[in-house]
């Protein structure tokens, strides 16, 4: 059974933090994303995908404005059991102002956990949704394929060490089959330019008992002629034509999304596959950030409910607009130190995981200074 004051403190904080995600979520979409929504629909684009694109970038926003909407509440909450002077009829009845502020930490704890669900769970989906549903857009503009098949014109480059080995072509590529249709597959020479294999069959699959290799099937095989290097000689037609590719249908697939259509394990994985193919030392600082970001993002929700409860607690006056003006500078204030960490962690000033970290650092010590006073 929860406590009559941990439920009252629920109730009180439930409505601003609604507003908040509404609130700023879409100041968000708008700021990003609207004046290319407007333009792709100015261009003759339907409107039911403009619609869906939205609400497919604001699910990705969530995540994002989910810790801003816990400090608004925090503030609006405890800010009116403040000058109402709710919080001194609580402390005379015995009950001390920490105890009070346990139901918020709690709600910003289990919003984390909740954010870090939603980051791993339904972002990924919903950004690689909108990718894909912005490709099919421009297309339908220029008069292509409008429907919405997000496996089509698939194209796959493997390069290690700095040096393309081989690429994939296929019109169709089935991730959890493990299967290309109409494929074109190229394997070059060691100075990654000159193309030593053509392969081109109706489809291929990947064989799950040997990883590194891939079958193809119903298709013919050219070698480059070596004395001219300019055309191409058959050399056999075949049913099924086994080619070593140290690549699983994973693999391939996570190298062609961005870090926020993956979830934490596609992206460590990427980031291994990445460390094979040798690219620069930058690239790779860039992915450890992100990656540890998807761990360290979510406890945002916590350190904001830390830093809006005490906050609110001393606010004797104001109301709504000097709490969403007080949250607008704290949100401002520390998404600059979460940013200019990003930056140093990404040009090696920092460790990836300090520099995914440190503002949540930062933010929990100034919320534990904040508490401090107020509970004095």
């Amino acid at each position: 059974m929860i406590p009559l004051l941990d439920r009252y403190v629920v109730r009180e904080m439930a409505l601003p933090l609604l507003f908040g995600l509404a609130m700023f979520s879409t100041l968000l979409v708008v700021a990003t994303a609207l004046l290319k929504l407007v333009a792709l629909l100015s261009r003759g684009a339907p409107l039911w995908a403009i619609s869906e694109l939205f609400c497919l970038r604001w699910v990705s926003l969530l995540p994002f404005v989910l810790p801003m909407a816990v400090l608004l509440a925090a503030l609006l909450a405890f800010g009116r059991l403040s000058s109402d002077s709710e919080l001194v009829a609580i402390q005379a009845a015995g009950t001390p102002l920490l105890r009070v502020g346990a139901a918020a930490m709690v709600i910003g704890l289990l919003l984390s956990v909740g954010s870090l669900l939603i980051n791993e769970r339904i972002v990924p989906t919903a950004a690689r949704r909108a990718h894909r549903l912005e490709m099919v857009i421009q297309a339908a503009i220029k008069g292509g394929v409008r429907e919405l098949d997000p496996e089509r014109g698939f194209f796959y480059q493997d390069v290690e060490r700095g040096v393309r080995q081989r690429t994939f072509n296929a019109t169709r590529f089935d991730v959890d089959a493990g299967r290309m249709e109409n494929v074109v597959f190229l394997e070059y020479a060691p100075d990654g330019n000159t193309v030593n294999l053509l392969v081109e069959a109706k489809w291929c699959e990947w064989d799950e008992a040997d990883p590194t290799r891939w079958i193809f099937h119903d298709g013919q095989a050219k070698y480059l002629e070596q004395q001219t290097l300019q055309r191409y000689q058959v050399v056999q037609h075949f049913s099924e034509w086994a080619v070593k590719v140290n690549r699983t249908p994973k693999q391939i697939r996570a190298s062609l999304k961005e870090p926020e259509e993956m979830t934490y394990y596609e992206l460590s994985d990427y980031i291994e596959d990445l460390k094979r193919q040798g690219v620069s030392p930058k690239k790779l600082l860039e992915m450890e950030v992100e990656r540890h970001r998807k761990l360290a993002d979510p406890f945002i929700c916590l350190v904001f409910a830390l830093i809006g409860t005490p906050l609110g607690i001393r606010r004797q006056r104001g109301g709504t607009a000097v709490g969403l003006g007080l949250s607008i500078l704290i949100v401002f204030g520390f998404y600059l130190l979460w940013s200019s960490a990003r930056v140093l962690g990404e040009n090696g000033t920092l460790p990836p995981l300090a520099a995914s970290w440190v503002a949540n650092g930062v933010g929990f010590l100034v919320g534990l200074g904040f508490t401090w006073r107020a509970t004095r």
